[in-house]
């Protein structure tokens, strides 16, 4: 069960980076290594990465909600019971 944990950890480590990686190379405000680490910053900060529209306190939406369950369901008990 523990394998199975490591490989949906390093699944969904990896999906991010590539996620970054191309949100970054297709941005132009993003090309300078100092502008991603600031986007970075921002996103930890409060967690924002979570929300659509973080500035948005009425109704922020949950932008990675639906991103997460996708990658939580291979971690069904089901799928630890393989």
């Amino acid at each position: 069960a523990s394998q199975r944990i490591h490989e949906w950890q390093a699944a969904f480590g990896s999906t991010a980076v590539g996620v970054l990686m191309a949100f970054f190379a297709s941005t132009l405000e993003y090309q300078a290594q100092e502008a991603r680490k600031e986007y970075a910053e921002y996103q930890l900060q409060d967690c924002h990465f979570i929300y659509e529209d973080p500035n948005n306190e009425e109704q922020p939406g949950a932008f990675c909600l639906s991103t997460c369950c996708a990658f939580l369901l291979p971690i069904s008990p089901q799928f630890l019971a393989k």
